[in-house]
């Protein structure tokens, strides 16, 4: 990843990690984030997603993840990111979570959880205000 850079207008470089296991959502995410002027990478799988983001903890400041995954599901890799120290913004974006995951993800800070179907406006609105110092 890329060191920080400032996008001028108070709007920072955001290095973000994108896990979806539906690899079209995953690097498409990736792709809109690089096009906004981020740093974006994906992954489709949990584990190779935390083994990326373990070795480089410090240099992420989002992740954009999906529950259902391979190897590591999302609230397993929160919990994992969690006590690992990562002190970034999380972002939760799946088709149906019950009531009892979506309080564990609230448990484990999670900053926003959109289901899917969601308008993409919404999710591109909430990066454009975590990019603002």
């Amino acid at each position: 990843m890329s060191d920080f850079k400032s996008q001028g207008n108070g709007r920072k470089r955001l290095r973000i990690v994108c896990v979806d296991e539906q690899p079209l959502f995953a690097d498409a995410y990736g792709h809109i984030f690089s096009a906004a002027g981020h740093t974006a990478v994906s992954f489709h799988d949990g584990q190779a997603a935390w083994d990326y983001v373990a070795s480089n903890i410090a240099a992420i400041d989002l992740i954009v993840l999906d529950q259902p995954l391979s190897r590591l599901d999302g609230l397993s890799l929160v919990a994992l990111l969690r006590l690992g120290g990562f002190s970034g913004q999380l972002i939760v974006h799946a088709n149906e979570l019950t009531e009892e995951q979506r309080g564990r993800f609230q448990d484990l800070s999670v900053d926003f959880i959109l289901s899917k179907g969601f308008q993409s406006r919404d999710l591109f609105q909430i990066i454009e205000l975590m990019a603002h110092v």
